[in-house]
């Protein structure tokens, strides 16, 4: 699998996390370290899955915190 197949995978995993309320609004996303080594996946492809769903308006980065789950607008 390709690295962008497994961002796709790690955002389709996180989305329905989400979506289910797994992350409440407002709350933090686990590190980028815990996913990475939950999901054994390189940084780089955490970090586009995590950017991809932030474009979809559903995270925002927190620099220096992680990522957090975007309110409801």
């Amino acid at each position: 699998m390709s690295p962008t197949g497994l961002s796709v995978q790690l955002a389709d995993i996180l989305r329905e996390q989400l979506k289910a309320g797994d992350f409440p609004a407002g709350g933090m996303l686990p590190s980028e370290k815990t996913l990475m080594q939950e999901h054994d996946l390189a940084r780089g492809t955490v970090r586009v899955a995590l950017s991809a769903l932030a474009n979809e308006g559903l995270l925002v980065a927190l620099p220096g915190r992680g990522w957090a789950v975007r309110q409801p607008s």
